[in-house]
């Protein structure tokens, strides 16, 4: 080896040096998936206490004395809402990661213990379309309470006219492109008490404006929870518990409960219970980062170091090959 041959690849050490440095400390973000977001699951929880001894006194009716209003509401129109996918990052460009999610509640009261104003749960705001009597109010009889001793009560009567609804309605702050799990437990109540009686007139149903706006009626689509009707005065009801998810747009959502009364029988009753509302942000891919496809920085890093010292070895030969021919 001539005296030339070290100089040059002396000169090679530092640029190689820097290369692997550089991918080490690369954050490259990765592309993959964990496969379908998660459908909707409708299951049915009976919670009906033990019949009692005889000669127990039966437990105590419903006490509560809705909040009655017979005139419809008139929210300001919210612009319809539109989805908008989210990107997905690619190999080689910045990382458009979404911001880090707590999995806390996102609702105000959700679980209606924090106390009730006009009949409403603190938190939530009422509505209804007119043409018949409403009513909201705080629910307390224990037969008709998921957990805890608060439910939301709201109920329809006098109805002369179709497809009278009346509902609740929340805002929360939301992180687009992130998943929320909603879960709601309850309970319908009519005259009829069964849906064949009532050819499937009373139903409970929820809805979202992506957007956050307060009109019920700019909803889109809404989603029916499954639930069939039971007898008014039944002494122990079967809770109906219904599970969904759907991927917020908007730094803010707001959800919508309704209960709906179809048909026009002005002599039908019908009573909504609602109870442990949530909506969390889904348990699925942590939040902060794309799906790991199963190579880290650390192996970068590690084979980049394994490649440093190959090449140190390398040099440190012809070094010691270059000073041997000079003597």
């Amino acid at each position: 080896m001539t005296s030339k041959t070290l100089p040059k690849a002396l000169k090679c050490l530092p640029i190689l040096l820097v290369v692997v440095l550089a991918v080490a400390a690369c954050d490259i973000p990765f592309v993959g998936g964990r496969g379908p977001a998660p459908t909707a699951t409708l299951a049915a929880v009976v919670t009906p206490p033990e019949a009692p001894p005889p000669g127990t006194p039966s437990p105590p009716k419903p006490t509560n004395t809705p909040v009655v209003v017979a005139t419809p509401e008139g929210p300001a129109p919210t612009a319809t809402p539109t989805n908008t996918p989210t990107p997905i990052a690619t190999l080689g460009l910045p990382s458009t990661a979404l911001p880090a999610v707590s999995q806390v509640e996102a609702l105000t009261n959700g679980s209606f213990e924090e106390g009730f104003e006009d009949g409403v749960g603190v938190g939530w705001h009422a509505f209804n379309n007119g043409d018949a009597k409403f009513g909201w109010a705080d629910e307390t009889w224990p037969a008709l309470v998921w957990d805890g001793n608060h439910a939301q009560h709201m109920e329809i009567w006098d109805a002369g006219v179709f497809d009278r609804y009346v509902g609740i309605y929340q805002t929360v702050a939301t992180v687009p492109g992130v998943s929320y799990e909603l879960t709601l437990h309850g309970v319908i109540r009519s005259n009829e008490g069964s849906a064949q009686a009532s050819s499937y007139g009373y139903r409970i149903q929820w809805g979202v404006d992506y957007n956050g706006g307060s009109d019920w009626q700019a909803v889109d689509e809404w989603t029916d929870v499954g639930w069939d009707e039971q007898p008014l005065d039944a002494g122990s009801y079967t809770f109906g518990s219904y599970t969904t998810t759907f991927k917020a747009t908007s730094a803010s959502t707001t959800l919508f409960i309704r209960g709906w009364k179809k048909w026009p029988t002005r002599g039908s009753y019908v009573k909504f219970t609602v109870d442990d509302v949530s909506l969390r942000a889904s348990s699925g891919a942590p939040a902060g980062k794309m799906p790991d496809t199963g190579l880290g920085i650390g192996v970068i890093f590690l084979a980049g170091f394994l490649g440093l010292l190959l090449i140190l070895v390398r040099e440190a030969r012809e070094i010691i090959a270059w000073r041997r021919e000079r003597k």
